[in-house]
C-alpha cells in the first residue's frame, strides 16, 4: 500500500506528500463561496474546513492560482481578487474533473492502440494466409516468404 502522507514529527499532524486536485478544488470552492458573488474575498488557510494539506502547501496553491491568473493576491495578505479564470475553472468542473477527463482520454487511447495493434496482426496473418494458400512446392514457399518479408518493410 502506498503511503502518500509524511509525518513532520511525532507530535505534528501528518500531511500528504503532494497536493491533489481535490484539495485545489476545496480552495477554489472556499474562495468562490466566501466571495458570495463578489470580486474580493478574505480567506486564509484556517478558514477552509476539511483541508488535508499543510499551510505551506496551501500557500503553494494560492501562488499557483495567482500564476494562472485565477486570483490576484496583493503581497502576503489573505485578500484575494477573483478573476475570470477561477469562474471558468469551476464552470468546467474544477481541477479534479479535469484529472478524471484526462484519465478517461488516456484509457481510451490505450484501448484504441491495443485495437489498432490487434487489427494490424490480423491483417498480417490474413496476408500470410493468402500468400501460402496456393503454394504447392518449395519454390512457391520461398516466393511467399519473400513476399511476407516485404510486408515487414511497410
Amino acid at each position: 500500500m502506498r503511503n502518500d502522507f509524511i509525518n513532520i514529527s511525532s507530535k505534528d499532524k501528518q500531511y500528504p506528500m503532494y497536493i491533489t486536485s481535490i484539495e485545489v478544488d476545496k480552495i477554489i470552492n472556499a474562495l468562490l463561496g466566501k466571495a458570495n458573488g463578489g470580486n474580493y474575498v478574505e480567506l486564509g488557510y484556517n478558514d477552509i474546513q476539511g483541508l488535508t494539506i499543510s499551510e505551506k502547501q496551501y500557500e503553494t496553491v494560492i501562488k499557483d492560482l495567482n500564476n494562472k491568473e485565477f486570483i490576484k493576491t496583493n503581497g502576503y495578505s489573505n485578500m484575494h481578487e477573483l478573476l475570470y479564470g477561477i469562474h471558468r475553472a469551476k464552470e468546467l468542473g474544477g481541477f479534479h474533473k479535469e484529472m478524471e477527463i484526462l484519465q478517461m482520454k488516456l484509457e481510451s487511447l490505450h484501448e484504441k492502440a491495443n485495437q489498432d495493434e490487434k487489427n494490424a496482426i490480423e491483417e498480417f496473418i490474413s496476408k500470410c494466409n493468402e500468400l501460402f494458400n496456393g503454394v504447392s512446392n518449395i519454390g512457391g514457399a520461398i516466393d511467399a516468404i519473400k513476399s511476407i518479408s516485404l510486408l515487414f518493410g511497410q
